[in-house]
């Protein structure tokens, strides 16, 4: 069971987008995948068709049983006329507003690790969604990961985000070597909302390409699909199949499906 986490300190580049898009994808290839909202604000839950719920605050902070509170979200949500292979199903693990007291009530930042053992032979993935704010809780995250993927923009705060995110994994790799675990793997940096025509995208792009070469992923373009998608509900290809946005993702998880195996 991999697990892989979606990372940024700036907000609104689409993490949670992107973890919901590819663990939906993972699901429609047949796998059993579960997804983190690790969001105090919930977007993954509701995108996912689910109410918010303190599912990991019961899961971190009162030691509950992970069958009381996870939730399974509805292919017609995430995989829409897609045949799901295999024995593919995503579960979620909702959050609420009271995630964000895990930090006060919590100081072990192994728990969520130690959690997650817990499910071996029941997932293929584990896919978490992240706020944007650093704390106890992500370093909880961070430890607990072996992929991390960071969504950005190509614009100048969002790199400015991207560099303080990858700045505190290096720090917190070393942290992860005195508990004895490996370095957690970068999988890629993913440009979201990309406009080509524009020269502040491009330049932010060849700034990308330049700092991280083969680790950055292919881009999803700016596209009025993403709207009317999360308008709905639903994911890029349940809302819109073989529309351009959905092709773009496709190629993004082609990629990743080579670093998760």
């Amino acid at each position: 069971m991999k697990t892989i986490t979606l990372l940024n300190e700036k907000g609104g580049v689409g993490k949670t987008t992107c973890a919901i898009h590819i663990a939906a994808a993972r699901a429609i290839l047949g796998d059993r995948v579960l997804i983190i909202d690790s969001d105090p604000q919930g977007h993954c839950t509701t995108r996912l068709g689910l109410k918010e719920s303190s599912g990991l605050y019961d899961l971190i902070v009162r030691d509950a049983e992970w069958e009381v509170v996870l939730r399974e979200s509805s292919s017609e949500v995430w995989a829409g006329s897609y045949t799901v292979k295999g024995q593919g199903q995503l579960v979620v693990l909702p959050s609420n507003i009271e995630t964000r007291l895990i930090p006060m009530a919590v100081d072990d930042i192994t728990l969520l690790r130690e959690r997650l053992k817990e499910l071996q032979g029941h997932f293929d993935l584990v896919v978490i969604d992240t706020s944007p704010t650093p704390s106890l809780l992500q370093t909880m995250l961070y430890v607990a990961t072996d992929l991390m993927v960071y969504p950005t923009q190509c614009q100048y705060l969002s790199l400015e985000g991207l560099g303080k995110s990858i700045l505190h994994i290096k720090n917190l790799n070393a942290q992860r070597d005195v508990l004895g675990l490996q370095a957690a793997d970068l999988g890629g940096v993913l440009p979201t909302m990309y406009e080509g025509r524009t020269d502040a995208h491009r330049h932010g792009m060849r700034m990308l390409e330049k700092g991280f070469g083969d680790k950055v992923l292919p881009a999803l373009r700016a596209l009025t699909s993403w709207r009317e998608a999360e308008f709905e509900k639903k994911t890029i290809f349940a809302a819109a199949p073989e529309s351009q946005a959905e092709a773009d993702m496709w190629a993004v998880v082609d990629v990743l499906n080579r670093k998760i195996g």
